[in-house]
């Protein structure tokens, strides 16, 4: 594959995954890489490698033989992605605090510090820049693991997870509670407070999973199975 081409393919790839994240193609609606590829005014070559990659990073479904259309979560599947999510966090937290514990002085803790201010101090309301904040604050935390599946398994599901951030209609209030909620988590690894951290971390996933999806009385319900949600009520 020639430079021309990777560059091409790398501005498809960007040009398809803001539509996508802006809510540009109806989430039903299946499209061909000929109309996608003209929408783009390129040729298919690119747009496929770009498709592709998306399809890859989970935002979009390849339908043989149909097209390719926005990708289609149910609410279990969205459950369970953030499932997984708070499972390596939980653990995560738990290996911090004992490193707390014997070195409080390590170096993460100070840039887990400057992360945070990082995000206190985004007040001109640009979610894609808060959303990279806080991605930044959720690897510090996996990453300190040093267990390579971990970061991969996450680093892999990022545009998934920043797909799903925009999906919430964010607004002041939602960066004000994340931040809070980013706060507690680490003065619950500081304090070697692990059920602190541990409720933050379910609230943080409470609420951004009801900003994801309509909370029937049946996702409500699996929401309860799934999660231990009760927690929060106690």
């Amino acid at each position: 594959m020639n430079e021309s081409t990777l560059l091409l393919q790398d501005l498809a790839y960007q040009q398809i995954k803001a539509a996508i994240n802006e809510g540009e193609f109806n989430r039903d609606e299946i499209f061909s890489l000929n109309a996608l590829a003209k929408k783009l005014n390129m040729s298919k070559t690119p747009v496929r490698d770009a498709v592709q990659r998306l399809s890859r990073e989970g935002l979009l479904d390849i339908l043989p033989s149909r097209g390719i259309r926005i990708a289609q979560y149910t609410p279990h599947e969205i459950v369970e992605l953030f499932q997984t999510r708070f499972v390596i966090t939980d653990f995560c937290c738990t290996m911090l605090a004992l490193r707390h514990k014997e070195n409080p002085d390590h170096p993460i803790f100070r840039s887990m510090e400057e992360a945070l201010q990082e995000q206190e101090q985004i007040t001109d309301g640009d979610f894609g820049k808060f959303f990279e904040a806080d991605w930044k604050f959720h690897m510090m935390i996996i990453d300190a693991c040093d267990n390579a599946f971990f970061t991969e398994d996450q680093h892999n599901r990022k545009e998934v997870f920043r797909h799903f951030a925009f999906q919430c209609e964010p607004h002041n209030n939602t960066v004000t509670a994340a931040i809070s909620e980013h706060r507690k988590i680490y003065e619950g690894i500081c304090e070697d407070n692990i059920l602190k951290c541990r409720l933050a971390s379910l609230k943080h996933l409470d609420r951004t999973l009801r900003g994801n999806l309509q909370v029937t009385e049946e996702v409500e319900e699996y929401i309860r199975k799934m999660l231990p949600v009760e927690l929060l009520r106690g």
